[in-house]
């Protein structure tokens, strides 16, 4: 029996912090919450719980098309995400044309938590329709069946004495790193829109909740383009390579290697925006995210999933196996317990 390393317990708090960190539902609650006294006692316009409910309004509209994402097929979650941008952008427009005018007839209290849902359904609501912009130029730029000579497809793993290897694209970027990224500059932008609309009267003055649409549109939208181009100038080509008892990495110039038994954490996503492979152990603390990466043509951002040999060569190796929240995602850790969930 393999015995679990001294930092067994550190490891598992710092994996539930990890998994509380990933929960941007959690956390759009709690913003909730810090600027429920704002909104009870008639001040939820003041700039403090304005800014809460705008970063707790984009976390829901983050979690959304995460989860549209995420889905097993993906049809099916863009339909999900098309539905989603098109019930929720009628609703945020009832509510500011039509039942703006019906609020003035309700208690106080119910017009005050009314009037901060409406704020904070204002970045969801730009949030779910970047998203869904960004699902409809990835599918335009995808060249036409008039051009293109071979059908995209993933890559897949290729023999290689000795063992398997897959050979990729992609972005070395951490998760972690990628959600600081999208909050800061989520936070850059809102912070710009707070200053317009209490530094313009004008745009104050108008109290339609439509001039801050189209400001976070003017504003969230190149911001957005931006990180994508950004992140996407990353792209490096990549292979993953493992053989009976070692890992071999391959990013860009750099080369990292590692024997399974000494493998902390494997992560593999094989589909998805945040398709990725994460290894870490001595040596080696690599993450490659191929989702957001520029693909060659005729290739998609995929990676092929684990083969039950691999799997259970490192199983054999003493790691635990625990399935993320898709069947697309799987864990490997040192030293834990097997989970079914994540």
């Amino acid at each position: 029996m393999t015995q679990a390393p001294p930092n067994a317990p550190q490891h598992e708090r710092t994996t539930m912090w990890r998994r509380l960190a990933q929960k941007p539902l959690l956390w759009a609650l709690l913003c909730a919450a810090a600027m429920l006294p704002w909104v009870l006692s008639g001040n939820g316009m003041d700039f403090p719980p304005f800014l809460i409910g705008l970063v707790g309004g984009w976390l829901c509209g983050f979690a959304f098309v995460n989860a549209t994402l995420e889905m097993d097929n993906p049809r099916i979650g863009a339909l999900v995400h098309l539905a989603g941008a098109v019930v929720f952008g009628l609703t945020l427009h009832w509510l500011v044309f039509e039942g703006s005018g019906k609020l003035n007839d309700l208690p106080s209290v119910v017009k005050s938590v009314l009037h901060a849902a409406q704020m904070a359904a204002i970045p969801a609501v730009g949030w779910i329709w970047l998203g869904l912009i960004h699902r409809l130029s990835h599918f335009v730029s995808r060249p036409s069946a008039r051009r293109k000579k071979a059908t995209p497809a993933a890559p897949e793993w290729q023999l290689e004495n000795p063992g398997t290897v897959v050979h990729f694209h992609a972005v070395a970027m951490t998760v972690r790193t990628l959600n600081w990224i999208l909050a800061i500059v989520f936070a850059a932008v809102a912070a710009v829109l707070v200053y317009i609309l209490f530094t313009f009267d004008w745009f104050m003055n108008t109290g339609s909740s439509t001039v801050v649409v189209l400001l976070c549109g003017a504003l969230g939208l190149p911001a957005f383009l931006l990180v994508k181009a950004v992140v996407g100038r990353r792209t490096m080509a990549c292979s993953v390579h493992f053989t009976r008892d070692r890992l071999r990495i391959d990013a860009g110039t750099s080369s990292f290697s590692v024997a399974l038994a000494q493998l902390e954490h494997l992560s593999w996503r094989s589909e998805g925006s945040y398709a990725r492979a994460e290894a870490r152990g001595p040596g080696m603390d690599v993450s490659l995210i191929v989702g957001l990466a520029r693909m060659p043509e005729a290739t998609l951002p995929k990676l092929p999933p684990l083969s039950e040999q691999t799997m259970q060569r490192l199983i054999n190796a003493g790691l635990s196996r625990r399935r993320g929240r898709r069947p697309t995602h799987v864990q490997f850790d040192a030293g834990t317990a097997p989970n079914a969930g994540g």
